[in-house]
């Protein structure tokens, strides 16, 4: 946990300063792509320490106020990091149509070229990482860094093009329609995270599979349990598991307390992020 946290705090660091050398020079050369592509990369800064802080909260232990735990931080922060996103997307999509002349010069394509070197590096050190932990958190930030090396790339292309525009002079557009495309970028963004996190905040769930499969597995290898149903509901980033087991009638009540525990145990064990279980047994018909 320690490790992937400080991969996390390297990973937006770099963000930081990434975005800061982006909006410097965007507001210096007058060049609006760049700018839009600077604020695009200072929104996963500040979605990284949201996220962050809803994480730990997250991490609180269930308690008599909310006895199913702190899982849905995670998902209230998410949503409303969705919503800044999307009002972010509108600022750059109105700023799109007040552009001024674009002096291009060397330092431009060096200050572009370093930003996606450091911003591969990033998306490097972010990708090895989480495999190698197994962390979710730290391969979802990787998503997010490709996002923002799309639109840095899309921001060097512009560049490239706005080289041409004396000889081609539809070409003086690309600046408009490249903060236009970085804005597209950011409400695709903003809208799924809104409806993947709104579908949790309303309860509608949807079963992990791989999660289903590795509890099947266990629960058949133990040979009191006749039948069996069960139901996960995902809070934030762990599960909660409603496990029904179908029970021979002369099982004792020292037996059934045996085997919740060794069931209990068993499933901690697997590693699944499942918080909070509850068996119910049942008489097997």
């Amino acid at each position: 946990m320690k490790k992937e946290k400080n991969i996390l705090l390297v990973a937006m660091f770099l963000n930081l300063i990434v975005a800061s050398i982006k909006l410097i020079s965007g507001i210096m050369f007058g060049f609006s792509s760049l700018i839009a592509d600077s604020l695009h990369s200072f929104s996963d800064f500040v979605t990284d320490i949201i996220a962050s802080v809803a994480s730990k909260i997250g991490q609180r232990r269930a308690n008599k106020k909310y006895p199913f735990g702190y899982g849905m931080a995670e998902n209230i922060a998410n949503f409303i990091i969705g919503i800044i996103l999307f009002l972010l997307g509108v600022f750059i999509l109105v700023e799109s149509f007040n552009q001024h002349e674009v002096e291009l010069t060397g330092t431009i394509f060096i200050i572009l070229i370093t930003t996606i070197i450091l911003k591969l590096a990033t998306i490097l050190m972010l990708y090895s990482n989480g495999k190698k932990l197994n962390s979710n958190r730290i391969l979802a930030s990787v998503k997010e860094s490709i996002t923002d090396l799309i639109s840095s790339v899309i921001v060097l292309i512009v560049s490239i093009l706005l080289l041409f525009k004396d000889k081609y002079p539809v070409l003086g557009y690309a600046n408009t329609i490249g903060s236009i495309l970085i804005s597209l970028i950011v409400f695709y963004i903003a809208i799924k995270m809104m409806l993947e996190n709104m579908r949790y905040l309303l309860g509608i769930n949807e079963n992990n599979e791989e999660v289903k499969e590795k509890l099947n597995n266990l629960i058949k290898e133990n040979k009191l349990i006749k039948d069996y149903e069960i139901k996960l509901m995902k809070i934030g980033t762990y599960y909660n598991l409603y496990l029904t087991i179908e029970l021979e009638p002369t099982i004792t009540l020292k037996q059934l307390f045996t085997l919740e525990q060794k069931l209990k145990k068993d499933i901690k064990a697997l590693r699944l992020k499942i918080k909070f279980i509850e068996i119910e047994p049942i008489e097997y018909d």
